[in-house]
Formats: C-alpha cells, structure tokens, sequence
C-alpha cells in the first residue's frame, strides 16, 4: 500500500510540473495568429497563365480552324475585406492572345486583347491551405482582323471596342509554404478556373491601310459580325505578396 501512495504522490507532482512545461512550451510558441495577422488570408496576388476560350459564334469561324481561342493570362487582385471563412477582393486583369486561319482563299489573322476589373469573392476551407472563389469579372474587349490579299498587295484590316463580361468559379491550392501562417509572406498558388465569357458584337468591315493621297479605290470586305462568347477555362500559377 505504502509503494501505491509513493506512486500517486509521484504522479501528483509529475502533474503541474508537466502543465508548467507544456504552458511555457506555449507561450514560446505564441498565441494561434488572428486572421488578420494570417498571410494565406490577407494578400495580395499575382498570376500568370493560359486560357482557352471555345468560341462559338460563326463570326469566328473564318479566323480559326476551330472554336478554340488560346489566350495568355496576367492578373493581379487585392484583398479588401476579410470576415473568416469569406474574402472579398478586387483587381485586374489582361488577356491577350489571336487565332489564324483562311476565308476565301485569303489568310486572317485575329488579335483579342481582354481588359477586364474582376470582382472576387472567396470562401477559406478548413486550415486555409486553400479558397473557392467566384468571379464577377466586367471590362472591355479589343478586336483586330486582318485579310491578307494577294491582289491587292496590302492587308485589309478591321478592329474596334466592344463591352465583356466574365463570370467563373475556381479553386486556389496553396502549394506552399504552409506552415506558420502568420509568416511567409511571400506563398505560392495555382488556380484553375471555370467560367464563361461574353462580349458585345463587332462589325468587321475590313478596308485597306493606304495613305490618304493613294488615287486607287477600293471597296469594304463586309466580314461577319464577331462576338467573343462561351466557356473558357483557365490555369494560372503565381505567388501572394
């Protein structure tokens, strides 16, 4: 019996001694960082990738073999406001690409320049290694197309405005660091993303680029009217500042 009391007395005193430890063990840690203070949360990003937009308005089709537009991406977004688990941020967006192909017996080429201020609005998963977000992305779309005309001996050419809108949904994986949230500024992401695009219809009379003092005439090449709508996806990879 005496060895049982020697055991419990031993175990009593081993009991705050370990609570003290594990409490300065704790407070060497610091207290769990607040959401303001959590870099994964609050940042500013940056990202660069490829989007594909699958067009599929008959105005395209004399510039493409097929419905696909391929485009290059750059974005950047701020984070305004942050009520964990949901973010809204705002930013920008470009992207540029073209497509090429043939329409009566002529080759054309197309440019699509995309300006547009995503609205962004994201929901934190559990440990915040990770966010869904929604896109509502307004802004405005510069075409440029172009017929080369052997006949002629210079290219016709048509380009002009036309209001855009995006809407997508994504996922933004955190590929690291992950570790101390309330350190490594500096994080690296990968977002795909889902959406559609659409965009106002263009005219594309296409007429030669001659000086003003040419005595030759020539006529308008009435292409179809082109509008830049449907799905596109898009895979981006940048880094949080």
């Amino acid at each position: 019996m005496k060895k049982v009391h020697s055991i419990l007395f031993a175990l009593l005193l081993a009991v705050p001694a370990t609570a003290h430890a594990q409490t300065q063990e704790d407070e060497a840690e610091g207290p769990a960082p607040s959401p303001e203070d959590d870099k994964r949360v609050v940042s500013s990003t940056l990202d660069v990738g490829v989007r594909t937009t699958y067009v599929r308005d008959a105005g395209f089709d004399p510039y493409s073999t097929n419905d696909a537009l391929v485009q290059g991406t750059v974005g950047a977004t701020r984070t305004l406001k942050v009520r964990c688990p949901f973010a809204l941020a705002i930013g920008g967006r470009w992207d540029f690409g073209g497509a090429t192909g043939t329409a009566r017996g002529s080759e054309t080429n197309l440019s699509v320049h995309r300006l547009l201020v995503p609205i962004e609005g994201r929901f934190h998963l559990g440990g915040r290694d990770g966010y869904v977000f929604v896109r509502l992305a307004p802004g405005a779309l510069h075409l440029s197309g172009t017929v080369k005309d052997g006949s002629l001996g210079t290219p016709l050419s048509a380009s002009g405005w036309t209001p855009a809108l995006d809407a997508s949904v994504g996922y933004a994986w955190l590929v690291g660091p992950r570790s101390h949230p309330e350190r490594h500024r500096v994080r690296f992401w990968l977002f795909p993303e889902l959406g559609y695009a659409w965009s106002g219809s263009k005219a594309m009379p296409m007429t030669p680029s001659v000086g003003a003092d040419d005595p030759r005439q020539y006529g308008t090449l009435q292409m179809p009217d082109l509008a830049m709508r449907g799905p596109f996806f898009r895979i981006g990879a940048g880094l949080s500042l």
